[in-house]
């Protein structure tokens, strides 16, 4: 999670993945959507993540897991 595009990059493809699999109504995908637009402002500033970002990662795995199961 150093690399803000790389996650962001990450976190839009898990995005397109929920989209299919349970649809823009299911709260997982509302949430995915909101930590989209949490890390395109961080990786447009410059900035570091916030809490809420790792908090999201804690409940998902980190991109490496879930890469290593695609």
């Amino acid at each position: 999670m150093n690399e803000p595009k790389a996650t962001l990059c990450w976190v839009e493809k898990e995005l397109e993945v929920d989209l299919y699999c349970l649809g823009e109504d299911h709260p997982e995908y509302k949430e995915t959507v909101k930590m989209v637009e949490i890390l395109r402002q961080a990786a447009d500033a410059s900035n570091p993540f916030d809490e809420r970002i790792s908090n999201w990662f804690d409940s998902h795995g980190s991109p490496t897991d879930s890469c290593m199961l695609m």
